[in-house]
């Protein structure tokens, strides 16, 4: 500033650029957030979606399953970023028919080595030392591909329409160090349960969802005539115009009509599906002091009356193992035959040369081990089929043993 005052062109400037880039990051922040219906809609999807999958993933796991109410929260791309500073394993889902977009599964390590384990034949221990193999992430991507397949039928039942989703692709990530190739946009949904496995698993999982797929599912559960845009779901879900003389009624009430029809929906969904949704005591207090002005008068609430349905006692469960095994029947193998070893000396590796003979530990016509993913299960005895040389089997694990082996 000069000494009479005036400020120069320089700072001028400078104000300018500060003021516009304030206004900006405001505008982006503001058009970042969701309603309270919006929110209460996503609830409502998580819900409905994840208690089915529960239910497939408790039986997948012979274990009890339970997840939590979600958590809806709008969050940046750097601001995620900040926080999830350590690999985790991330299953991205797309939805190819009846939703267009894509979503992410977020998993961290453990809970992922836990339910590969159990797949595989496990108690579902694991130290903290394991390391997540290829192996582990094919049988938890067949776990995620059964859970992701309980969730489209669920919400078909929620948008009526037909869901469709591709096989889910898990991969271990890191998120500061590989975030271009997750392609995220600038500002996402985070959606958080708590997730209980038995004993074995008390975490979290978070499910990211792109800020403009998030509107447009609940722009679609909302009123599916209607735009995506929020301003005209509002309008969609309007109750019809008052008789001439009367006031109009202000937004927040077509808010709660747009809120009692999404948990009408949701209701309806989770009643079909043999399954009730949690709810915070908050939502229930919401619903209950709604529910009489939705109600027409002379009008009798009619109550669903059904016979209870018990699970049996006694659970089969070589037919759960079985179940387990037909999951994992598609996952690769590497079978290796070792005829022999020997130990030698640096010094003799380095005489080596063509020509030279190493001589093994086992004798001519002794049987060879057969490792399953560097695990011994079988011996044999080498035989040539046509040109090429074969193992035939003369004792090998039972299946149980081998199952635990791999």
């Amino acid at each position: 500033m000069s000494h009479d005052g005036i400020l120069s062109q320089e700072e001028i400037d400078a104000l300018l650029n500060q003021s516009g880039e304030t206004s900006d990051s405001e505008t982006l922040a503001s058009e970042a957030q969701l309603t309270e219906v919006e929110i209460d809609a996503l609830g409502e999807i998580g819900n409905i979606s994840y208690g089915s999958s529960a239910t497939a993933l408790s039986t997948i796991l012979s274990q009890r399953v339970e997840i939590t109410t979600p958590q809806v929260q709008v969050i940046s791309k750097e601001r995620l970023l900040e926080e999830f500073n350590t690999p985790y394993v991330i299953l991205q889902v797309e939805f190819t028919e009846g939703l267009l977009g894509k979503n992410l599964m977020v998993l961290k390590i453990r809970d992922a080595l836990v339910i590969a384990n159990i797949m595989m034949g496990g108690d579902g221990q694991v130290n903290e030392e394991d390391e997540l193999t290829e192996l582990h992430l094919s049988a938890v991507q067949e776990a995620m591909n059964q859970m992701m397949g309980s969730s489209a039928t669920a919400m078909a039942s929620l948008y009526q329409r037909v869901v469709n989703i591709s096989p889910p692709q898990a991969r271990v990530v890191n998120m500061q160090q590989e975030s271009d190739q997750l392609d995220l946009e600038d500002w996402l949904v985070r959606i958080g349960f708590r997730l209980r496995v038995g004993t074995l698993i008390d975490s979290t999982i978070m499910l990211l969802i792109p800020l403009s797929f998030a509107k447009e599912m609940v722009s679609l559960l909302i009123s599916p005539s209607s735009a995506s845009t929020v301003s005209e779901v509002t309008a969609a879900t309007e109750v019809p115009a008052a008789p001439a003389g009367a006031q109009a009624e202000p937004a927040s009430s077509a808010s709660m009509h747009a809120e009692a029809s999404v948990r009408q929906k949701a209701t309806a969904v989770s009643s079909e599906a043999g399954y009730s949704t949690n709810h915070s005591p908050g939502e229930l207090r919401a619903s209950a002091s709604g529910s009489p002005s939705h109600q027409s008068q002379g009008e009798t609430q009619q109550i669903p009356v059904q016979k209870p349905e018990f699970t049996p006692l006694f659970e089969q469960k070589s037919q759960v193992e079985t179940q387990n095994l037909d999951i994992l029947m598609d996952i690769p193998l590497h079978i290796s035959v070792e005829l022999g070893r020997t130990k030698k000396m640096i010094k003799e590796i380095l005489e080596l040369a063509p020509g030279s003979v190493i001589e093994l530990d086992k004798l001519a016509g002794e049987p060879v081990d057969i490792y399953v993913n560097q695990k011994l299960i079988a011996r044999g005895e080498v035989v040539v089929i046509d040109e090429n040389f074969g193992v035939r089997i003369t004792n090998i694990l039972d299946p149980r043993e081998r199952l635990r082996n791999i």
